[in-house]
């Protein structure tokens, strides 16, 4: 028998006669707080590991394209297809490593409703620890409540849109776009505005008010009424979908997100539905956004396809084939989920990578693909440091268990453990500092890491400074697998890759430290033991000597590819002799 511990309040609240067993903790923060507990808690880098990770990825594959055969058959939006093709992937990913990792029973879990309860087998894991995790994480929920009456909120805002013809064709996002794109458009004379769900509170109609005063962008949009009939058709063909998965633990976690999928649904076929009329309202150019299989972000780019206007993906993340079939394999999912969903019709990337992942996720048959934009992004060029000490900037993040997805990503307790090795590493090293930045999240805090980084040379923060800044003050980037590794190499940084595995490298790397002769844009290293050498070579080799123009050219575009201002240029001609 073992007790499991999801979180911090599972580990303060183990029942008495549970301190003296076996304890499994499921995160860094449960493992803290267990120990303060006085229990021997142990981490989950004892029960999952690389195969693990290899086992999640192929039940997901398969989640994928059962979803997909099933899907087939029902006439689906295309924002509830995208959305739900991402629902069956989570699931498989979060159910697989839940069994994975936890493999003594009876289990002693803790529920939603707050009791401690003996988990059997692997249906009664999922089902107690599923809701959970779900809840412990926000990318789950796309919250709408109504408005106070609703049809007299409808009519304003199609009054609203119509306000905002006046300005000229402009582009609808909701949310702010990254990497400095919504800065770009705005520069180039093309107006953005914003759909949103409606909250039902008094910013509802404070927000139509300020579009009818001239003086705001942003139209709130109500959720489908729970008695929609298209709003039950919908839920009832994904209730058919969830049945015909062939795995057990797929159908129990499919059954468990249905209350996800019923609240976002309503809130997605309402910003589709009244979105599209809006769109056409406002005379738009065309949707934009950061990512195609967001909730709000799918419900956008169908609106737009319904209105008849373009959709433009500005997604912020870097994509590359890495020659490892199961990691090459998630990527792929990634690639397609974020960038060539059914309703995207342009997708921008800024790295060469990309372009290789385009072809290979080339849709099959007559279905036309979303063209490329390809894009230059103005980072700031590295300057020679001199004198200082030699500073790394460790980046890196790892995967709630709530969002989780497998191989390319890093559990919480790989991270720490990663952190732990490079800290021991660095460690006394003359003349080398090491900043751990780390996002603030639930699983693992800056407090957390402060308690394993302790070393004279070792600081952590979190991410208060802006991370471009923060790297443009260092001399050398470690991560593991981030979009930071293509940030920093288009900055002319350097960059180590490490975690504490080495499932694959997400960009080619030397595995030899650096030389008088030799040296590249990026290394890696096989073992916690080679990272010390490692370090003091980059050190000796990479200080006070930025990369050149021809050790970052694999990873940047040329430069004939347009600029941010370029490509916001000749989107606003096209909009001008385009107009919708």
């Amino acid at each position: 028998m073992i007790t499991v511990a999801f979180d911090r309040d599972d580990a303060t609240r183990l029942p008495a006669e549970s301190r003296d067993r076996p304890l499994l903790a499921l995160t860094p923060a449960a493992f803290e707080a267990a120990v303060a507990a006085g229990c021997s808690p142990t981490r989950t880098t004892a029960t999952f590991g690389d195969s693990d990770h290899a086992r999640c990825a192929a039940a997901a594959r398969l989640a994928i394209r059962e979803f997909d055969h099933a899907a087939a058959s029902h006439d689906l939006p295309d924002c509830l297809r995208v959305t739900g093709r991402q629902a069956a992937w989570y699931v498989a990913n979060i159910a697989t490593r839940l069994t994975r990792t936890v493999r003594t029973f009876p289990a002693e879990v803790r529920g939603a409703d707050g009791q401690w309860r003996l988990a059997h087998g692997r249906s009664e894991l999922i089902d107690t620890l599923l809701p959970r995790i779900l809840d412990h994480g926000l990318a789950h929920r796309f919250p709408a409540v109504a408005p106070k009456w609703p049809a007299l909120h409808g009519l304003a805002a199609r009054m609203a849109a119509r306000r905002l013809r006046s300005r000229g064709p402009g582009l609808f996002s909701t949310h702010k776009l990254k990497l400095g794109f919504g800065e770009a458009l705005a520069e180039a004379g093309i107006p953005m505005a914003m759909l949103r769900p409606t909250s039902g509170r008094a910013e509802d109609w404070l927000d139509l008010f300020d579009v009818a005063r001239g003086r705001g962008a942003r139209i709130p949009v109500a959720p489908s009424r729970p008695r929609d009939p298209n709003l039950a058709r919908c839920l009832s063909a994904l209730d058919r979908i969830g049945h015909s998965f062939s795995r057990a633990d797929q159908r129990t976690g499919w059954r468990l997100y249905r209350p996800y999928l019923q609240a976002n649904a309503a809130a997605m076929l309402g910003l589709a539905e009244a979105g599209s009329v809006i769109l056409a309202a406002a005379d738009a150019a065309g949707t934009a956004t950061y990512e195609a299989n967001g909730w709000s972000s799918a419900a956008l780019l169908d609106a737009g396809r319904r209105a008849g206007r373009p959709s433009l993906v500005f997604n912020h993340n870097c994509h590359a084939l890495t020659g490892r079939p199961v990691a090459d394999s998630v990527l792929a999912t990634l690639f397609v989920q974020r960038k060539r969903t059914p309703s995207v019709d342009f997708d921008m990337h800024w790295t060469p990578g990309d372009d290789r992942l385009a072809e290979v996720t080339r849709p099959a048959g007559n279905q036309a693909a979303p063209r490329s934009l390809p894009c230059r992004l103005d980072y700031p060029q590295a300057a020679a440091r001199r004198g200082g000490r030699f500073r790394i900037l460790h980046a890196g993040n790892y995967q709630n268990w709530s969002d989780f997805f497998p191989f390319v990503s890093e559990t919480a307790d790989e991270f720490v453990a990663g952190i732990d090795a490079l800290t021991r590493a660095a460690a006394g090293i003359e003349d080398l500092d090491l900043v751990i930045r780390v996002r603030p999240k639930k699983e693992v805090d800056a407090d957390v890491v402060r308690r394993i980084a302790q070393a004279d040379n070792v600081t952590v923060c979190t991410t208060d400074m802006d991370f471009l800044e923060q790297l443009a003050e260092s001399d050398l980037l470690v991560s593991y697998f981030s979009t930071t590794v293509l940030q920093a190499l288009q900055m002319g940084k350097p960059v180590l890759l490490w975690g504490s595995t080495r499932r694959f490298h997400q960009v080619p790397a030397r595995t030899l430290p650096p030389t008088g002769l030799h040296r590249a844009a990026v290394y890696a290293v096989d073992d916690a033991d080679a990272l010390r050498g490692m370090l003091t070579a980059l050190r000796d080799h990479h200080r006070d000597a930025p990369l050149t123009p021809e050790e970052t050219a694999p990873y940047r575009l040329h430069e004939s590819v347009p600029d941010l201002a370029g490509l916001a240029g000749h989107l606003a001609a096209q909009f001008e002799r385009s107009p919708p």
